[in-house]
Order: structure tokens, then sequence, then C-alpha cells
């Protein structure tokens, strides 16, 4: 096996009363992207018999040394990371830069309603090594290890050309946002994550759509990102809306000033630009949104 050179990144936000927690995360940079992965979440060298990714809160409860693990991967470096009893804000993430060969090499993951009212879940893959096939896996959460896997062994062609595939989802009845993975199994036994996708889904039995129940904002899909992120939101009444993307340090970067937008679901594509249309830098983002005289917040990660 490759050595494997690893980043962790660690920020602790500390004052910005986002609301106080602990979110553990492992991803591995792949070719197009970041694959997150199901990796065993310890603390204080104890299996808390969660994967990542997972978010715990408060931190007063859940403080002391975290470590990951996960089969063919590691040593995970820094090998453990601390959080204060005093921390506020904290976002954990290991990052395999390098590790075993991965079979595919993926340029496009995505999902859309065809016109039977059915998901495709769609990816083209620019070339294919030693591949067994693939799964897709869904879940009405971005939690991958609570995932239930809908389709068989979709056989790969293991080819130096682009190909394309596609899997229909006939199995949804009930309204809401779906998120999905594709599972890339190669011939050696190693398994690869790709994901979340993210859509809403509405039954068409039912002849009036009814608007969201609450209002609400996130997750964001992709995240880690680079260099594009959706950012998904829900209105349970119209109204004003306006998002507010903040750094580190609590500064504005970057403003969507929305108007007067209908209940329902609605997403804002976001392109890792300020205002002024400068770049900005890997880090943890934090998003609020305006609406109904209220605030809504979620984060995003910016990995380049």
């Amino acid at each position: 096996m490759k050595k494997v050179l690893l980043v962790m990144l660690f920020i602790a936000l500390v004052g910005l009363a986002f609301g106080y927690f602990t979110s553990i995360d492992a991803v591995r940079v792949v070719p197009g992207g970041y694959a997150p992965v199901a990796a065993r979440i310890n603390h204080n060298g104890v299996f808390t018999g969660f994967y990542t990714p997972h978010q715990f809160e408060p931190n007063t409860v859940w403080y002391g040394t975290y470590t990951v693990e996960l089969e063919n991967y590691g040593p995970w470096g820094p090998t453990s990371a601390y959080v204060a009893p005093e921390a506020e804000d904290g976002w954990i993430i290991f990052s395999s830069i390098n590790g075993p060969t991965v079979p595919i090499e993926l340029s496009s993951f995505t999902s859309s309603i065809n016109a039977d009212n059915n998901v495709n879940l769609t990816w083209i893959t620019q070339s294919e090594t030693g591949v067994r096939g693939y799964y897709i896996l869904r879940n009405i959460t971005d939690e991958i290890a609570t995932s239930t896997t809908i389709s068989g062994l979709i056989p790969a062609t293991n080819t130096s050309q682009t190909m394309s595939y596609v899997f229909t989802d006939t199995e949804l009845f009930e309204d809401g946002t779906y998120y999905y993975w594709l599972q890339n199994s190669d011939l050696d036994g190693h398994d690869y994550y790709y994901g979340p996708n993210s859509i809403y889904y509405s039954n068409p039995e039912n002849s009036v759509p009814q608007p969201p129940q609450t209002t609400k904002l996130g997750p964001v899909y992709p995240n880690p990102f680079n260099p594009q992120t959706l950012i998904p939101f829900e209105l349970s009444d119209d109204g004003q809306v306006s998002l507010k993307i903040y750094n580190n340090r609590g500064q504005a970067v970057k403003s969507f000033e929305l108007g007067f937008l209908a209940s329902g679901h609605h997403q804002v594509n976001w392109d890792g630009f300020t205002d002024g249309g400068s770049p900005l830098p890997s880090g943890i983002y934090h998003i609020r949104m305006q609406a109904e005289g209220k605030s809504y917040k979620t984060r995003a990660v910016l990995m380049k």
C-alpha cells in the first residue's frame, strides 16, 4: 500500500455565537472532488458507536481526544485531535490525500427527476481499472453511516474510454429531500464512496403541492466542496429572504439578496468567491439565512 500523506484541518471557532458543536468528518481526496468515508470515531481511545460524518453537541459532554480508524487508511495524521472543555464550535476533518489506488476517475455524479417523476442518478467516468461495479445508497439525512443500499450490483465496463451510467430510483413515495451516494467496489475488495447528492422529491399523487411545514436551511452539498456547492433551503411561508456567508473571523464575504420568495423549496449555487469576485481560501464558512424575521444557519467547508 502506498505511503499515505494525510492532512487534518481543525478549527475551533470561538465567540461567533453560532451554537456549540463538535463535528467529526473523514474524507478521501479523489479525482473530481472529495469522497466521504465511514471511519470509526474513537473518543479517549474508546469507540463511540458512531462513524464519520457525525456531529456531537454540546462540547461540554464530548470534550477530549478524538481519533478515527478505517481499514487500509492511515496512519491518520495527526494521530489525534483534542477538544478542550471550554471550546465552543469545533469541526475536525481528517483528510487522506493519497492512499489505496482509486480504480476510477469520476467526472460527475448527479441526480434529476425524469419524465415519469422518478429520480435518475447519473455518473460519468473517464476511466476504470479493476472495478467490480457500483451500488447506489440512499438516506433521508446526509449521514452515510445509516444509509440504505437501494440497487443491486451495477457491473463496470473497465475501459479507458468515457462511460455514462444511469440508475433510476422508482421506490420513492413520500415528499422530501433525499440523499444519494455512489459506492464503487473494486476487484480487490476496496470500496469508495462519492456524494452525497441531494434532490427534493414530490409525489405526483398530491394534486396540490404542500409547502414545507418548517423553514430551514441546508445542509449544503457537496460538503466539503471545491469549487461549487448548492445551498438548499425551505420556506414555510412567502417572504423576503437573504443569505450571508461569513469566514472564520466573522467577516461577511458573500451576500445573496434573494428578495421576495414564495413558500417551497429553493437552492442557491455558491462558487466559493466573494462579492468582489475574489476566490476564498480553504476553511469553514458559516451561512446565515434571514427569513420570516428569523435567522437560520449552516456550515460549509471549502477545501482546495
